[in-house]
């Protein structure tokens, strides 16, 4: 209740960080803020706790962000966590956020355990994510990022990697009374261009999207310049290039066809790599092990969407993504249950304690 009483969007976590490293201190564990907000323009770094321990390196991800900012006032009504109905409650990721410092001070009151390395994280929700700055000198063996509103049990082995582009039409500008067959039409191409692109989902579940288009002067001119901006997104970074080529071809067949030329810029600094492990992976086992031990049905998915394990999927070898329930995210009727959070409380606790043992 308290953290989702602090506002926190995207790029402004600073507030919650210093709140979440409070509580840490008064039970004796430390944390410190990495210098990542330099590089993703957030008022915060990320926040780092460290509780030392024997065998394994756990690292485990929630981020500090909401997708709104201002005032939350949240409720509880029977064991149901709510807001007023006037904003978000922030339980995207505060519902994880809460449930990890409570597990962590938990697992140093018993002793025994592992060594857990604890990043509270800036700007997952929008912007560069800061997940993807995490510069730590400790080996880690299990990589778990806390987050999504899936019933708790459910883990996610695949997300979609984002690759975001724009692509710049250039024709000929020229009065489209007096003389239009002198100029060269970019709307035009971009219209035969968009005509032949497959855009939407595939049944592999890749998706290409055109979500921004503008281009033109006056109703009297032949338009010179279109620029577009795109996605694309797939389970396997090769399918990602394979849609890309699809805008490559398409947009040279349109301005072979009306005169035109085309650029297309990757925006690579906003995107993000593919996701996907294996289920023989034995991050995989630890999660299913844990889940029993919870009580929890376990089950793996995959995420239609992009995540923070997509952009530490390059410096660990063991991540997978654990939800921690929730209804409705990212919208003012978005709530968890009290059962909810306790279950991801306890299922972090024994992803902690089984991997003490974990061959």
């Amino acid at each position: 209740m308290e953290l989702v009483s602090i506002p926190s969007p995207s790029g402004n976590e600073l507030d919650v960080g210093h709140y979440i490293k409070e509580r840490l201190a008064a039970e004796g564990i430390d944390a410190h803020f990495d210098d990542s907000g330099k590089n993703n323009d957030s008022n915060s770094g990320n926040l780092i706790a460290t509780i030392d321990g024997s065998g394994h390196t756990l690292l485990f991800l929630a981020h500090m962000d909401t997708v709104e900012q201002g005032k939350t006032t949240p409720i509880i009504e029977g064991d149901t966590i709510k807001t007023d109905g006037n904003s978000i409650l922030g339980a995207d990721n505060k519902a994880s956020v809460a449930p990890l410092m409570h597990a962590i001070i938990s697992a140093k009151k018993k002793g025994g355990n592992p060594k857990i390395i604890a990043a509270f994280t800036t700007r997952e929700e929008n912007g560069s994510m800061g997940a993807g700055f995490l510069d730590l000198k400790e080996h880690v063996d299990f990589v778990f990022v806390v987050d999504g509103s899936n019933k708790t049990g459910t883990f996610i082995n695949k997300a979609l990697g984002q690759m975001p582009f724009y692509v710049e039409i250039t024709g000929k500008e020229v009065h489209a009374a007096k003389d239009p067959e002198k100029g060269a039409n970019a709307i035009k191409a971009a219209g035969i261009m968009l005509t032949a692109l497959d855009i939407g989902k595939k049944q592999d579940g890749s998706t290409l999207n055109i979500g921004t288009i503008s281009g033109g002067t006056f109703v009297n001119v032949v338009p010179g310049k279109v620029v577009m901006k795109g996605e694309a997104r797939a389970y396997e970074q090769n399918r990602i290039n394979e849609r890309l080529v699809e805008i490559e071809n398409a947009a040279s067949s349109a301005c072979e066809k009306t005169g035109c030329t085309y650029s297309i810029r990757k925006i690579e600094e906003e995107g993000a790599p593919a996701f996907s492990i294996e289920p023989s992976n034995k991050i995989v086992e630890l999660a299913k092990k844990a889940s029993a031990a919870t009580g929890v049905e376990f089950n793996l998915d995959s995420l239609n969407g992009t995540c923070e394990a997509n952009v530490i999927s390059g410096k660990f070898d063991n991540i997978i993504c654990m939800s921690r329930g929730g209804n409705m995210p990212h919208s003012k009727n978005e709530s968890i249950t009290k059962q909810e959070l306790k279950a991801a409380e306890t299922l972090i606790e024994n992803l902690i304690f089984g991997a003490r043992d974990f061959a």
